[in-house]
């Protein structure tokens, strides 16, 4: 009995060599590949670096461009003719003897064109099939002026129509061929009217504002033209507007998050900028920029300019806005010329 036993635990031991040496040999076998599988593919390296925040929708850098314009000057009007050039005209200087200067105005190379019949300041400007033409503002007698004059390539200008009224501090924007004239100042009171014109007809008066508004920021998005601040009588305002042309109809779209006047307008991409200003008569001006986007009808800060600034001009060109003299939150009288860029 004792050898069967031991005969028993023989046979076990060599069956479990066996097993083992078995499944050491098919854990050593290579696998097999098919001839027609890919090698595996490696796993790309992932970066753990977090990388630079994603830059905010409507933002803007501005910087001040080499370049300067000829002169110093504030309350100038100015409008885009294509998108690498526009033209400024007129504004008061820093004694506020208002100008007749007119400027090619580029970030590049700014330079001094053919000058105005009159000194002019506070005057409107749109373009019509790259031509400029000026509308308003007042000489330097403080008179208002009714004119609508006509920019020529080198400079110079001749009156081609008339405004209803003669009206200074208005803001002026082009709808293809027809320009549309805001409100401005004539007397003590600022105007309720928006003025249609085109080049060979004459001036209307379309649509009214809730409000009488002098130095508004205008623009137009999307078919509408947006009219953002302005002096009321009862000072700098809040209210944003937008007129409809094809109605003729004009509605409240939302407040600014502050009083607002003297501010430039531009749009860029979708969006209407609204540059600078002052919140009160006569001071406080901003560096503070703000962007509406007309598919939420809603205003977002957009940058900062590199210095308050109020009474300046601005244009939208391919590469960014541009925004030429001012007055400065110092009081003083600017030259300089500011991009603005995403």
């Amino acid at each position: 009995m004792a050898a069967l036993a031991g005969l028993s635990i023989v046979v076990i031991a060599l069956v479990a060599i066996g097993l083992a040496f078995k499944g050491g040999a098919r854990a050593q076998a290579p696998a097999r590949l098919s001839p027609s599988a890919p090698p595996p593919a490696a796993r790309p390296a992932t970066s753990t670096s977090p990388g630079p925040p994603p830059a905010r929708v409507g933002q803007l850098r501005f910087v001040n461009a080499s370049t300067a314009l000829p002169r110093p000057v504030q309350g100038a009007a100015a409008t885009a003719l294509d998108g690498e050039h526009g033209v400024l005209a007129g504004g008061a200087g820093p004694s506020g003897r208002v100008s007749d200067q007119v400027v090619d105005l580029s970030p590049h190379a700014p330079r001094l064109l053919a000058p105005l019949p009159f000194a002019l300041r506070d005057a409107a400007a749109a373009a019509v099939a790259g031509t400029a033409y000026l509308f308003g503002g007042r000489d330097g007698t403080g008179a208002p002026r009714a004119a609508i004059l006509q920019v020529g390539s080198a400079g110079g200008a001749q009156e081609v129509g008339r405004l209803p009224h003669g009206a200074w501090g208005a803001a002026a924007v082009a709808i293809g061929a027809t320009v549309y004239v805001i409100g401005g100042q004539a007397g003590s009171r600022p105007l309720t009217s928006v003025v249609a014109w085109q080049p060979g007809d004459q001036a209307r008066i379309v649509a009214d504002l809730p409000q009488g508004l002098s130095y508004p920021a205008v623009g137009v998005i999307a078919g509408q033209v947006i009219i953002a601040g302005g002096t009321s009588q009862h000072g700098p305002s809040r209210a944003v507007y937008g007129f409809d042309p094809s109605s003729g109809q004009v509605s409240a779209i939302l407040p600014l998050p502050h009083a607002l006047t003297h501010a430039a307008a531009a749009a860029l991409h979708g969006r209407l900028y609204l540059l600078g200003g002052a919140r009160s008569v006569g001071g406080a001006q901003t560096d503070q920029t703000l962007a509406y986007d007309p598919t939420s009808a809603t205003l977002s800060p957009a940058g900062r300019l590199p210095e308050p600034l109020s009474d300046a001009a601005a244009v939208s060109l391919s590469d960014g806005l541009l925004l030429a003299g001012g007055v400065t939150g110092a009081g003083r009288v600017s030259g300089r010329l500011v991009s603005g860029a995403p």
